[in-house]
């Protein structure tokens, strides 16, 4: 029992010795010559050596550990030889004891990134002005980060790519810049490192834009043309999550608004273009458009319920020369039985909602007056009087419906004899 007892001692004894003797721990820190980069590389580096050390000295005695001394500082050159490029081991220190500790002097490897910049690459048939029009964000996405990079070794970028991306860029705050997209970023690190923003979308899309224009001092074949050059702008939007569309209401309205005024047409006419996006999956572009300088329509007229029938074609072309006061002449021709109206006068286009006009009806010697009040582009409630030599008839009211750019409709009553319907051919 005695003999029995004191073996059993000389064996605890003898594991109290090896635990004692044994690696408990193993821990790494880096140091760098010149141009420490940022935190998390630091981190990845360290975090690497440290597990090189561990899988090398684990279970191992500190006898043992002295023993592959050599093969660990070989080991530690390979890492940044085949895995963590950039870096040259300038020099390792290994003390060996229950706490292994290694201290790593790295030197980086030039070249360094010296540019960065962002770009943005939207999916989904997005329009590529995009890229031009989120000036602001890229610029402020660029001035956010592009100090993380003054210290990257170019040749890092197989590895250091991935820790930027993953832990330095807040992929939360890209996304609040871009509503409705999915940012995915995308780094090239090398001398002049780029980071690409791959915007997809998300949720509902504007499927299509309709263009709808009106004018008040411009004919309608004439705002044709400037319809086309608006419906070639508008797709602008098409592909747009509509989220991100509203956020960037104003600038959409800017775009199409800048464009459309820097044509030959507008430029020539001095046209001025106030936009007004109605933005759902199917959204609606309304124009109204009108000059500083000139105003002039053309249509063809024709009343119907009338007691007296009554078809004509008018003219009207008019010049603002001060402020908003127009001269202006009126034609109407009328073909059966043939006759020609010609008329002078002076308008005053008081605000976008209300214009006044006397004008003097030379054919048959009457003072026009009239007054039209805009309820919206598409109703217009008018007021004349100096219609006709009958003073029954003198005075028409009427309220007008333009449901096309080249069709509208008049309810008019002379509040004496008669009410009835006008259509209007608006050329």
């Amino acid at each position: 029992m005695i003999v029995l007892a004191a073996g059993l001692c000389l064996c605890a004894m003898g594991r109290d010795a090896a635990a004692a003797n044994a690696i408990k721990s193993v821990s790494v820190s880096v140091r760098f010559t010149a141009n420490t980069p940022p935190e998390p590389m630091v981190e990845k580096i360290r975090f690497s050596a440290e597990q090189v050390g561990i899988k090398a000295l684990e279970g191992k005695s500190i006898d043992e550990a002295e023993l592959l001394k050599p093969e660990l500082l070989g080991l530690m050159g390979k890492i940044f030889n085949q895995v963590l490029g950039g870096y040259l081991v300038s020099d390792v220190g290994i003390v060996i004891k229950s706490d292994v500790s290694i201290d790593i002097l790295l030197e980086p490897i030039p070249p360094f990134v010296e540019t960065f910049d962002v770009t943005l690459e939207f999916t989904g048939g997005t329009h590529s002005r995009w890229n031009e029009l989120m000036v602001k964000e890229r610029d402020a996405i660029k001035h956010r980060y592009q100090d993380l990079f003054k210290d990257v070794p170019v040749l890092s970028e197989r590895w250091s790519a991935k820790v930027i991306e993953d832990t330095l860029l807040d992929r939360d705050e890209l996304a609040a810049m871009f509503p409705g997209f999915r940012v995915e970023p995308v780094l090239n690190i090398g001398e002049h490192t780029v980071l690409h923003l791959v915007l997809t979308p998300e949720g509902e899309t504007i499927r299509m834009v309709t263009v709808k224009i009106r004018s008040a001092t411009i004919p309608s074949l004439t705002l044709e043309r400037l319809k086309y050059e608006a419906a070639t702008r508008a797709d602008l939007i098409v592909g747009l999550p509509l989220k991100f569309a509203e956020s960037r209401h104003d600038i959409i309205a800017t775009d199409i608004t800048s464009h459309l005024e820097n044509t030959h047409l507008a430029q020539v006419l001095h046209l001025g273009i106030t936009p007004r996006l109605l933005l759902t999956s199917r959204t609606r572009l309304n124009l109204l458009v009108e000059s500083s300088h000139y105003s002039g329509f053309l249509r063809a007229k024709i009343d119907v319920g009338k007691d007296t029938s009554d078809t004509d074609l008018e003219s009207h072309l008019g010049v603002f020369l001060i402020d908003n006061i127009e001269v202006f002449t009126e034609f109407n021709f009328d073909p059966g039985p043939i006759s020609l109206q010609s008329n002078v006068g002076v308008g005053w286009r008081v605000n976008p909602f209300l214009y006044a006009a006397t004008g003097r009806n030379f054919t048959e010697g009457i003072t026009r007056i009239w007054l039209d009040a805009y309820l919206s582009e598409d109703v217009i409630i008018s007021w004349e009087k100096g219609v006709s030599q009958n003073r029954k008839k003198d005075i028409e009211g009427s309220i007008k419906f333009k449901a096309h750019e080249f069709f509208s409709f008049d309810i008019v009553s002379d509040f004496n004899t008669d009410v009835w319907v006008r259509f209007n051919a608006n050329l």
